[in-house]
């Protein structure tokens, strides 16, 4: 094939897998593209873009499982990235201790040699080159959780023969070796900077020291010039490749051969012992795998992963460093280097891994950190710089609504990726086949089903009723949207809401507000995409004796800033019984003409979400006003806490809400994640549940 044709392949194969693709990354607003420049993937967050390099799809011989799991392998931790930014560009603070005490251990040497005031042993120095170590193993753990994560989420790569030949090509990338980015000349060569590579090389080609083990296969030995860009040798299985290893202490230019292979074998021996070492009942390797896929199904992330590391990992490679330093020959940095030195540098730069650099992922990194901190600061600009007191909001409602909005941030954050994810799936293109089209790629097992009927057609010159095509097309898929989205909350402040149940509640309430209003700025962002505007409203109640909607429909600006406050901080538990059905009837009597026949014909959705802790004192009325509500097609969800085994109470609350109501009994803890799950679910049903696909010509 020549370049076009490849590009159209690759092209053609990311237009198909778009859906694996999504899931992966868990943001459908990516897009994904073939670079013709480019020789390694890179993910652009901002310009919602992922880049995949054609060299390495022409390099791979345009094999799809190949293209695909460096795909995986480059998403599996986005979503991590999105909630963490902020933890993996601390790394280096984070593990400052570890770095301090090597450095000093290192620096120990570098006095009895004699060499404190040459600058390339200067302690600013030393310090860094030491911290990028600790970052490179954390780093191979982090590659190695992804292909972990790999393998969770497409069950095809756990098979033995796949996961050999994707181990097979990883070497040929040179993945299992490191690269020499150190500013300390000669320190920079040593066994402890492959512990990581080998729990990448381990997982895929197993225990090198078990008799058996699997040797490099023919492809391996084709791959001549890779394998002299990364120091291999030819003929040789992928954990030999660690010859160069014994390079820092002996003379390259005498003997290097048989240096070479001695050290391979006394390194392989120390890394097998330590990765095979009992920890906790297991093999070190079996525990750390164990421990990171469970972390992952937890929903676990960097600092799980990075408290592993440190407990289980890190000591063990700090100790083969100390090893490393005492054996090194330090020598004082020439002015000049040898041309064999530049060249030697040059070939290591040349590299085949076509995966994200540290510097691309740090960039991008500190761009989604950028990101969260500016919509932070302009929250809080928002809140401190606007006067809310001639609303009725005193100083001492902002400090606590503060205090529940700092204590649903984890939940806000995840309800934003829930967000981003809905209004891409409500106006994302998809890949559908077209049969019968006459044009496009020649179905060779199709036309030899359908020989007869084309030998007819050559008769008749018309080959249009054939439909031996295989074309994927890109057709939009057009949601049956509403053109207003109104929300209700109705909540229980009666007296009996003082007993413990005041604090899930307004947690509840305050999640459930701020996120719809994350909600409601992403559908503006998202305006040009999407087909049709959808106007969100919000509106709560207290009820308890009376009801009082304290945020109206009609808030706009300062005032609804303010109610949205109030709505929290006046959940106060102090207002007598629980006639939730004058409530729902006050929301029933509010329907105007108009709305009812826009409810009737799907341009309008209503949605109820009510909280209570105990029985209606009036069920009666409260089951009419509902079942009048859902006659309207407004849709209720309720959710009841209380004592779990109130029988009285449940039964009231299943004789007024049936199917359409939550038990949480004295779990009241579970509160704000069920009330999130509620809104969840019927969001979901408004954006998704109807849907037609546009013909190609509309």
């Amino acid at each position: 094939m020549n370049e076009q044709q490849f590009y159209e392949k690759c092209a053609q194969i990311l237009t198909r897998q778009e859906r694996m693709l999504i899931l992966f990354s868990g943001d459908m607003r990516l897009t994904y593209e073939v670079d013709r420049q480019g020789e390694q993937f890179v993910l652009l967050p901002k310009e919602q873009k992922v880049l995949v390099p054609l060299l390495f799809f022409q390099q791979i011989h345009a094999d799809e499982d190949k293209l695909l799991w460096h795909l995986y392998q480059e998403l599996a931790l986005y979503p991590d990235w999105q909630r963490h930014p902020e933890t993996y560009l601390s790394r280096e603070e984070s593990f400052r201790y570890e770095t301090e005490e090597l450095a000093g251990y290192f620096l120990k040497r570098v006095k009895a040699a004699g060499l404190t005031e040459d600058l390339a042993y200067q302690p600013q120095v030393v310090c860094v080159w030491i911290s990028s170590g600790i970052i490179d193993l954390l780093e191979d753990v982090d590659r190695w959780a992804a292909s972990l994560i790999v393998q969770e989420k497409a069950p095809v790569y756990r098979s033995e023969e796949e996961k050999k030949r994707i181990g097979e090509m990883l070497f040929w990338e040179g993945a299992f070796l490191p690269e020499d980015e150190s500013g300390v000349d000669t320190a920079s060569a040593g066994p402890h900077r492959f512990l990581g590579k080998m729990l990448l090389e381990t997982e895929f080609f197993g225990d090198m020291h078990v008799e058996g083990a699997p040797s490099s296969t023919e492809e391996d030995k084709t791959a001549d010039d890779g394998e002299q860009a990364y120091g291999g040798r030819n003929g040789t299985k992928p954990a030999e490749t660690t010859a160069v290893f014994g390079k820092h202490d002996c003379d390259e230019r005498n003997s290097a051969e048989a240096v070479q292979a001695h050290a391979a074998g006394a390194t392989e021996d120390q890394l097998h012992k330590i990765l095979w070492a009992p920890v906790m009942g297991q093999p070190r390797f079996q525990f750390l795998r164990e421990q990171l896929l469970e972390t992952y199904r937890r929903r676990g992330g960097i600092q799980e992963r990075d408290a592993l590391a440190r407990t289980f990992l890190l000591p063990e490679f700090l100790r083969l460093w100390k090893c490393d330093i005492d054996h090194m020959k330090l020598e004082r940095t020439k002015e000049e280097q040898s041309a064999e030195q530049k060249d030697r540098q040059s070939r290591r730069k040349a590299s085949r891994k076509p995966f994200q650099s540290r510097q691309h992922v740090r960039r991008m990194l500190q761009q989604m950190e950028d990101e969260k901190k500016a919509e932070r600061q302009q929250a809080q600009r928002a809140q401190e710089g606007t006067d809310l007191a001639v609303f009725g909001v005193t100083a001492q409602d902002r400090q606590l609504f503060r205090h529940y909005e700092e204590k649903v941030r984890p939940q806000r954050e995840e309800m934003k990726r829930f967000w981003r994810r809905l209004i891409g799936e409500a106006s994302r293109e998809v890949s559908v086949l077209v049969e019968g089209v006459p044009k496009g790629a020649l179905d060779v097992p199709e036309l030899i089903r359908q020989w007869p009927a084309f030998t007819e057609a050559q008769q008749k010159q018309n080959y249009r009723e054939l439909s031996v095509f295989d074309t994927w097309e890109l057709r939009r898929e057009i949601r049956v949207l509403p053109e207003v989205l109104d929300i209700s909350f109705v909540i229980d402040n009666s007296g009996s809401m003082r007993s413990g149940k005041l604090q899930p509640a307004r947690e509840a309430l305050a999640i459930v507000l701020l996120s719809l209003q994350d909600f409601k700025r992403y559908l503006e962002a998202s305006a040009a995409r999407m087909h049709q505007p959808v106007k969100v409203r919000t509106e709560t109640w207290l009820f308890g004796t009376d009801c009082k909607r304290v945020l109206s429909f009609d808030d706009m600006g300062r005032k609804a800033e303010a109610d949205t406050i109030l709505s929290v901080t006046r959940l106060l538990g102090d207002n007598g019984t629980t006639d939730d059905g004058r409530c729902l009837q006050q929301i029933l009597d509010s329907l105007t003409r108009t709305e009812e026949m826009e409810l009737q014909s799907g341009k309008r959705t209503h949605l109820i979400f009510e909280v209570t802790d105990g029985a209606s004192s009036f069920p009666g009325a409260a089951k009419k006003a509902a079942e009048e509500l859902q006659k309207k097609h407004v849709e209720i969800q309720a959710i009841e806490i209380g004592l779990k085994n109130d029988e009285q109470a449940r039964n009231v609350f299943e004789y007024i809400f049936g199917e359409h109501g939550t038990f949480l009994g004295n779990d009241t803890a579970r509160l704000p994640s069920a009330l999130m799950d509620a809104v969840k679910r019927q969001m979901v049903t408004v954006l998704k549940g109807k849907s037609m696909v546009q013909s190609p010509g509309s």
